[in-house]
């Protein structure tokens, strides 16, 4: 058996980022955990809360792609989620991705976020779906039965629980045969399978072919350390045994339709596949271990849960090879006058916009060639969404929620600019760490919040610091998307708004400005905290356990609101990264006091 026909159907199967590898986390006694099981939103009333954009810009915004490309669109409609009994494109709402209207920028009705393109390396020319900013930095709000949609405010997408229903759905999918072959015809037809399609495949398959899968998939379900080449040599010989089994069937035998067509033709096409195969199998074997190495960090990893991922450590996985542990569950920040920032990210790590979004869109699937640094990215996509992000604007309390007290408002201002003696020494206000645009950095003994983030990134890779390890890459990746994109390096120059470009590894959190923190719940780097007047307490007091990822929101705590029935995910502040500790500033307020902030921080 050809090597090139083991790594097309780990592609086929896997779906390129969850492989057919089982990536569940395991119990303490090693079985590994059921799935997360997250239920269908209710979708109410949506209203498009105003923050400076036009039409024409929320709709890139919301669709333009990036070079994010995670598989082919036909692989999206053709896998079937075990949880819904629908295919993936119906289903990914279910996954905190914001489900949108089929129209101009999105031809398949994806949610917000989702893109479609065909890539400028792929040579079968098709749509791939991909992700850009939006899927994780356009959140939704719901009160009083309506749902407010902010741009630039964080979503609380759960991509782990994505894939492990991915994972599972593959799963279900090649222990059963007849669903196998379904499989294929969606993904080379395109288009829903009929009863009659079920019962010709039923028909069509032989004693020795069930066996095959049924053997196949019981060996995958109980060893999930298989390299990738021989899980997906295994698969090509299974469905190739059964294809040459009956690749001339008898028509009327198995009761096949004039539209369905024979299985021979099915044959047909899995042969123009694997021929492609042979000829780009070194693009296509990179792709597969690119997405190995995602599913064995998500297997080896906490669970972070809806909002939240560790893109640094991802980076790590996907660039450098390290099989690190994704200990730094980071909660997904607001975009809100992003324009205006000097340092990015929790820790302040680079001046350079164009590079972390490189690194971003890395993280988020972008196809990079380990050899010649060849990506999938698109720059002047890249620049025309940071340009957005220029335009975008602060949103104001909405109008849904209660009116805002003018004399709190008033007296809570009082105590954000009154100065405070701080833990561990010090007077300070809150104004002193949360005015200015180029972010204050905080030592970690002063703030005390979990240290993961910021130390996680100091940890040397390959021998050299991270910061440089990391800046060396990008600025290769970068180089040769724009020379794909023959750009020249006078327009490149032109784009980058720091000079020079800077990566540092500061061992600190930055604080922002609070600008329209009502909109940025959960709180604290690592969203261990759920609302404003939580994070007002004594961390002692502060809740130990909370539901996320649903959207119900609090306009008096401000936050997400807590009396959830059967939650979504259950926030546990004792897992690694995901401590509730420190910020204690402003603890020592009498409760009329934090009332009294809490009201002024929502006019912000």
């Amino acid at each position: 058996m050809r090597k090139s026909t083991g790594i097309a159907w780990t592609i086929v199967l896997g779906l390129f980022f969850f492989t057919v590898v089982s990536c569940r986390p395991k119990n303490d006694d090693g079985k590994k955990s059921p799935p997360l099981i997250v239920t269908q939103p209710e979708r109410l009333p949506v209203t498009d809360l105003d923050v400076g954009l036009t039409g024409e810009q929320q709709k890139s915004w919301r669709f333009l792609t990036e070079g994010s490309d995670l598989f082919p669109v036909a692989i999206l409609s053709a896998l079937i989620d075990i949880h819904t009994d629908e295919p993936f494109s119906q289903s990914l709402d279910r996954y905190g991705f914001l489900p949108a209207d089929k129209g101009p920028g999105n031809p398949y009705g994806l949610p917000v976020g989702w893109t479609v393109d065909v890539p400028d390396y792929s040579l079968l020319k098709i749509d791939y779906v991909g992700v850009n900013c939006a899927a994780c930095h356009t959140g939704q709000v719901e009160y009083g039965g309506r749902a407010l949609r902010i741009d630039g405010a964080p979503n609380m997408a759960d991509i782990e629980a994505f894939g492990l229903a991915v994972n599972d759905s593959v799963l279900h999918m090649i222990g059963d045969p007849t669903e196998a072959l379904l499989f294929v015809w969606r993904l080379i037809r395109f288009e829903p399978v009929q009863e009659s399609h079920r019962r010709a495949f039923e028909d069509v398959l032989t004693p020795e072919a069930q066996s095959l899968l049924a053997t196949y998939a019981e060996a995958l379900s109980n060893d999930v350390d298989e390299p990738a080449d021989k899980v997906g040599r295994e698969i090509g010989r299974i469905f190739i045994r059964i294809l040459k089994g009956e690749s001339e069937p008898d028509q009327e035998r198995i009761g096949f339709s004039g539209e369905l067509g024979s299985l021979a033709g099915v044959a047909s096409s899995l042969r123009e596949l694997m021929e492609f195969v042979d000829r780009y199998e070194e693009l296509l074997e990179n792709r597969v271990q690119l997405g190995l190495r995602a599913i064995h960090a998500f297997k080896i990893s906490p669970v972070p849960g809806p909002g939240r991922d560790d893109p640094w450590g991802i980076i790590r996985n996907l660039l450098f090879r390290n099989p690190t542990p994704l200990t730094a569950p980071t909660s997904i920040p607001h975009l809100f006058d992003a324009g205006k920032f000097v340092w990015y990210h929790a820790d302040g790590n680079t001046n350079s916009v164009m590079e972390r979004n490189i690194a971003q869109a890395v993280a988020l699937g972008a196809y990079v060639d380990e050899k010649t640094q060849v990506s999938s990215l698109k720059p002047r996509n890249v620049w025309a969404l940071e340009a957005i992000l220029d335009e975008l604007e602060t949103p104001g309390w909405p109008a849904i929620f209660p009116e805002l007290n003018p004399e709190k408002v008033q007296r809570g201002s009082e105590i954000f600019h009154r100065k405070l003696e701080a833990p561990g020494g010090g007077v300070f206000s809150c104004a002193d760490c949360h005015q200015a645009w180029d972010g204050r950095l905080i030592k970690l003994s002063v703030v005390g919040t979990d240290p993961n983030r910021a130390e996680n990134f100091l940890r040397p890779e390959g021998g050299q610091p991270f910061p440089q390890a990391i800046s060396e890459t990008v600025r290769k990746i970068e180089v040769a998307a724009y020379q794909m994109a023959d750009i020249s390096p006078e327009e490149a120059r032109s784009h980058e708004r720091a000079h020079p470009p800077e990566w540092r590894g500061t061992g600190r959190y930055i604080a922002r400005r609070l600008d329209g923190v009502w909109a940025t719940a959960p709180y604290l780097h690592n969203g261990s905290v759920p609302t404003l007047y939580d994070l007002l307490l004594p961390a002692e007091e502060r809740p130990e356990s909370f539901p996320v990822g649903h959207r119900d929101y609090d306009p008096e705590r401000v936050g997400y609101s807590s009396k959830v029935e059967d939650p979504i995910f259950v926030f546990d502040t004792s897992a690694e990264g995901s401590s509730n500790a420190g910020h204690e500033f402003g603890t020592r307020l009498s409760d009329e006091e934090r009332w009294d902030l809490v009201e002024y921080l929502k006019s912000l």
